[in-house]
């Protein structure tokens, strides 16, 4: 399985809905992840710009608000640790306004008119499944392959 690490309190308000499921990144996702569930890796760093801009996003929205405000406490002792697993479902670049999508219903729209868009690239996660506890684990930069032991103990 692979990993995409992301600063916290990112990596913990993936998935928690009405939260976070656009991840922006500068690239596509690589051939081999997409439509296939990746490990979502909370890094070291803490973004606190990102928190202070997330906080605004859910300003607009009382249930978003109240799950931000948790999401950010929860990450605050979080580190180095993957927490969720998702489907990398679809990607679309701004830039030349390309998409691909697994699913047909799967719809572009969501991509372009979600708050949390910031491009060049989202990528649409799915099917996200929380794990119980994080699982201590080292990261790295891009995209990369989870060691056996610590898939072992995600499957």
């Amino acid at each position: 399985m692979r990993a995409l690490t992301l600063h916290q309190p990112v990596a913990s308000m993936m998935g928690h809905q009405p939260l976070k499921s656009v991840e922006n990144r500068k690239w596509k996702p690589h051939a081999s992840v997409f439509g296939q569930r990746i490990a979502i890796h909370a890094g070291k760093k803490w973004n606190a710009e990102y928190a202070a801009w997330a906080r605004g996003v859910s300003k607009h929205d009382r249930a978003c608000e109240i799950a931000i405000h948790a999401a950010i406490r929860k990450a605050g002792g979080i580190s180095a640790a993957i927490v969720s697993t998702a489907v990398v479902s679809a990607w679309y670049d701004k830039r030349d306004g390309k998409c691909e999508w697994t699913d047909p219903a799967t719809c572009l729209e969501f991509i372009k008119d979600d708050p949390w868009f910031q491009g060049p690239v989202g990528w649409l996660l799915t099917d996200f499944i929380q794990l119980p506890k994080p699982i201590p684990c080292r990261g790295a930069l891009g995209l990369w392959t989870i060691p056996e032991n610590i898939q072992a103990v995600i499957e």
